[in-house]
């Protein structure tokens, strides 16, 4: 599993400073990023920055509704970017309140649009998706209609949900190219967002977890940051790196 960095995460940075963000990010040992977008630049200017500076594109996130009305500026962007992994972001209520299996039947030819084109289309999970649905998970639903979806499972989400991070990696293999390393406190009504290593997921079962499905990338994220940011990174890549991620 090689290591990157969903710059969601340093996303107050970039918008200060694009290519200075960047450089700290690959002056802190990582040589791959996730990206939502091309940050104000064409996707051809971020894609030869990322060159100049050692970076590649682990994975792009994009919205639904893009996806959804315009594929083939997707496809577009992500050749531009060589980057062979997009990930829906997130689906609103107004789509999975009409039950899980109609989300499935909208994304289904879509990640037959973006296979033909040699990307592989995965869906990142948050929380919600994990409310019962006809006695199952909405999640499981989502994936068991949608065959050509993979998966960008989200470790803290998952926990946060209820259910088991290295159980659903496990479930996941053969169809998880991309995972999301978040960790934060669990038990709470709100999320709290933590370095990797400093919340109360347990790195040891989700590693050997990893190991086992052997996703391509592994992505660091924490949504709010109680430090610094490139501090937060930091800390989350040499916990990281000392648990044997070394790509």
């Amino acid at each position: 599993m090689k290591l990157s960095v969903q710059c969601y995460t340093v996303r107050d940075l970039i918008a200060a400073d694009l290519w200075g963000t960047l450089r700290a990010l690959k002056d802190i040992g990582l040589n791959f990023v996730e990206v939502g977008g091309t940050f104000g630049v064409t996707a051809e200017e971020l894609s030869k920055g990322l060159d100049d500076l050692g970076l590649g594109v682990s994975a792009n996130h994009c919205g639904m509704n893009q996806l959804a009305t315009d594929p083939e500026a997707i496809i577009a962007e992500n050749q531009a970017l060589g980057c062979r992994h997009a990930v829906i972001s997130s689906v609103g209520k107004d789509r999975y309140s009409q039950g899980w299996a109609s989300v499935a039947k909208e994304i289904e030819p879509l990640g037959a649009k973006l296979r033909d084109a040699g990307i592989t289309l995965s869906y990142h999970n948050h929380a919600f998706e994990f409310t019962p649905e006809e006695g199952q998970p909405g999640l499981d639903i989502l994936y068991a209609e949608a065959p050509l979806l993979s998966a960008q499972l989200d470790v803290y989400w998952v926990a946060f949900g209820n259910a088991d991070p290295a159980e659903y990696i496990r479930k996941m293999a053969g169809r998880l190219p991309t995972v999301h390393l978040k960790d934060g406190k669990l038990g709470g009504a709100d999320p709290i967002f933590l370095e990797v290593g400093q919340g109360d997921l347990d790195w040891d079962d989700i590693l050997a977890a990893c190991a086992e499905a052997a996703p391509e990338f592994g992505a660091i994220e924490q949504d709010t940051c109680q430090r610094d940011p490139l501090e937060s990174v930091r800390m989350s890549v040499e916990f990281l790196r000392g648990r044997g991620i070394t790509e």
